[in-house]
């Protein structure tokens, strides 16, 4: 039986001698969100300014983002968020195809 100062906490773990939590907190899946928004917006750099921004598709990018986040915690792989994103896209495309192709 190891001794209590050899023991650890019960949510962490050491990772060369650092603590890393095992669960990821909200502050991580807001994070994680804002980064998957910034990368929905199109913009330059010299000068900046803003080249496309679309409120209703932020609101989507955020509420899949935070989807996409909690699949990833639950899964702790990449393959959950990934595959999901890709449905979503087809679905998005599938749409717009029957969009255009029915109202042409």
């Amino acid at each position: 039986m190891a001794s209590p100062a050899c023991r650890q906490p019960p949510r962490q773990q050491q990772y060369r001698g650092v603590g890393v939590e095992t669960e990821p907190s909200w502050a991580a899946v807001i994070v994680v969100t804002v980064c998957f928004m910034f990368g929905h917006v199109n913009f330059e750099l010299s000068p900046f300014r803003l080249t496309y921004f679309n409120w209703l598709q932020q609101v989507t990018v955020v509420i899949f983002g935070i989807f996409y986040a909690f699949l990833f915690v639950r899964t702790r792989s990449l393959v959950g968020p990934i595959l999901a994103h890709n449905l979503l896209n087809g679905v998005v495309v599938t749409i717009s195809l029957l969009v255009i192709l029915t109202s042409g």
